[in-house]
């Protein structure tokens, strides 16, 4: 059985089936990244004050690999033309033009923007002593050597406190809010006073967290014998496995990076263990 208008189009629609097909095929695209974007604006629209990261794309970069995409899809058409035509250099020339912007894409995306996407976690304070104390101790000597340096020299350490308040509400502002308001201003002030404050890779990353691995317990019922629970432990750098299996405690003295500790603690829940991280 022969399939009706495979190459040469119908007379009365003009499209023969692969047109169509691909037509088909955008329509279902436009469902998709619609129902996407809308979940979106929804999300944010919706969201608290004060809650939703605004600063942590760079709308420049964006912008930019936006337009890349666009260039990359022009040239693939010019590309595409040029064939039509016979003009195998011509085709040649606009598709290189396509993968240069392929990987230029790529680029951009996985030395950029993606890295700090795949270590993104937020630490969330309720202590207004821990809170101050902390950050105090990361921002003390940024925010004295700023732009509030002279105050530090006619007040002494009484200007520091106001100093550390002053540069964290500004890395606030920027990532939540984008520029200072009134609302910005409400919020901050409220997780300040509170100690609810988020700690971000992006608000204190400017040395990655260390993180220690507590082994909690271990559930003998899982299906995982003593021994190869034990040997698990050891894969992950325990010293005394069978103590830790029995005892619990920490996984190791020596604090690791974060994504270390959550590939220890997938590794030994799939060995039975209930494993806790806390960041220092």
């Amino acid at each position: 059985m022969e399939i009706p208008y495979t190459v040469k189009p119908r007379p009365d629609t003009g499209l023969y089936n692969a047109k169509l097909g691909i037509w088909l095929f955008l329509a279902s695209e436009v469902m998709l990244f619609g129902a996407l974007f809308s979940s979106y604006v929804l999300l944010r629209v919706g969201a608290e004050p004060g809650t939703w990261s605004m600063g942590l794309m760079d709308l420049y970069v964006g912008a930019g690999n936006t337009m890349v995409l666009i260039a990359s899809s022009m040239f693939v058409v010019l590309a595409w033309a040029e064939l039509k035509q016979g003009n195998l250099a011509g085709y040649k020339k606009w598709k290189w033009a396509t993968i240069a912007c392929a990987v230029l894409f790529l680029f951009v995306k996985w030395g950029y923007e993606w890295p700090s996407k795949f270590k993104h976690y937020d630490v969330w304070l309720n202590n207004p002593t821990v809170l101050h104390e902390k950050f105090e101790e990361g921002y003390h000597e940024v925010a004295s050597h700023g732009e509030h340096a002279d105050d530090e020299h006619e007040h002494g350490d009484a200007a520091h406190g106001g100093d550390v308040e002053e540069h964290v509400e500004k890395i606030y502002t920027t990532r939540f809010f984008k520029e200072e308001s009134k609302d910005s201003q409400l919020a901050f002030d409220d997780a300040w006073r509170n100690g609810t404050l988020a700690l971000s890779g992006h608000i204190n990353a400017y040395e990655e967290a260390q993180i220690d691995v507590l082994i909690t317990g271990w559930k003998a019922d899982a299906g995982v014998s003593e021994a190869d629970a034990e040997k698990a432990l050891a894969k992950q750098g325990a010293e005394d496995a069978a103590g830790l299996r029995l005892n619990g405690g920490l996984l190791s003295e020596k604090k690791t990076d974060y994504d270390t500790a959550k590939r220890a603690e997938y590794a030994l829940g799939q060995a039975g263990f209930t494993v806790a991280l806390s960041v220092t």
